[in-house]
């Protein structure tokens, strides 16, 4: 049997693992991703974590036959090139991933980005098991996606499909960093949930640490009938439901997978913005349609890393 090698590479930590062609992971470790250092530093530092995951494979006498590796920003998946710059790492713009770790391990190496990963990785052993038309939408810090169509990645005509974070829902809203305004996550990513939150406190009269404000706090406190608390989860929720509709009605998918950390939250969660789709989205589009929460959790996008090599591997020598 042949084995893969998996990265997953983010703004504060770097996942890597080793596993097998159907994403079963065999061995996971996890290091500081030097996200803060140079681009050559945070090399350095994926050239470490492969070099142990090969010494474990060879202890084992596994055959590593190809890496897959997940990162932030606009990947060129041809050519395994970070375009322009990537989102919570300064230094990685332009970055030659597949081109500096074929060079070092002689090994087939395939990239893409890390919202893709995971939506592989959900598609294939996760909640999307089933589904050929799915959409997958992460929600954190940002909001992210991934489109899979008929079983394969959509990857747009410049590799920066699914975009969904920068859809406009409020076209006099707020300017957002990416130059657009109205953008979605301003109105239901995490910082957005936590921003309001603040803001209602603050008008009500409350004087709390806002430092420790996150949006586990807020959704616990929502739950336990904190009025103003209920009122922000159901406004991120309401926004983000509207944002689905919109993709639901463009795409028509067979399910709509959420991840990310603020979907931890759960069903009460992923309850409200359900309802939300299903309010707004035309209702030829609904039928059957599943919102979902994602299964797989921080090991989805080293899964969806190996899943990726061991598909464009197998498919690239036969």
């Amino acid at each position: 049997m042949r084995y893969y090698i998996g990265l997953d590479l983010g703004g504060t930590n770097l996942k890597y693992a080793l596993g097998d062609a159907t994403g079963n992971i065999l061995v996971k470790l996890t290091r500081p991703s030097w996200a803060d250092k140079s681009q050559e530093s945070i090399f350095v530092n994926i050239f470490a974590a492969v070099e142990k995951l090969l010494e474990i494979a060879k202890e084992n006498e596994l055959d590593v036959a190809a890496i897959g590796v997940g990162s932030p920003g606009n990947v060129d998946f041809n050519t395994g090139r970070i375009v322009g710059q990537a989102a919570n790492i300064k230094e990685w713009a332009d970055a030659p991933i597949r081109e500096r770790l074929q060079n070092r391990f002689h090994l087939p190496v395939w990239t893409d980005n890390d919202a893709n990963m995971v939506a592989i990785a959900e598609a294939r052993v996760g909640a999307g098991r089933g589904f050929n038309h799915i959409v997958f939408i992460t929600v954190g810090t940002g909001i992210g996606g991934g489109i899979i169509i008929n079983g394969q990645m959509y990857r747009g005509g410049n590799y920066n499909a699914a975009e969904i974070g920068h859809m406009c829902i409020n076209y006099q809203g707020k300017k957002c960093p990416c130059g657009g305004t109205g953008c979605l996550e301003l109105y239901a990513a995490a910082p957005a949930i936590v921003n309001l939150y603040i803001s209602k406190l603050r008008e009500a009269g409350y004087q709390e640490n806002e430092d420790l404000i996150s949006t586990e706090l807020i959704f616990d406190r929502a739950k336990n009938n904190d009025v103003l608390a209920r009122e922000t989860m159901d406004f991120a929720c309401k926004m983000l439901g509207i944002g689905i509709a919109n993709v639901v009605n463009l795409l028509n998918p067979q399910a709509v997978i959420i991840g990310g950390g603020v979907a931890e939250a759960g069903e009460d969660y992923i309850g409200r913005v359900r309802r939300y789709v299903f309010e707004h989205a035309l209702k030829p589009s609904l039928i059957g349609l599943r919102i979902l929460q994602a299964q797989l959790g921080n090991e989805a996008g080293v899964t969806g890393a190996i899943i990726l090599a061991a598909d464009n591997t197998l498919n690239f020598t036969n």
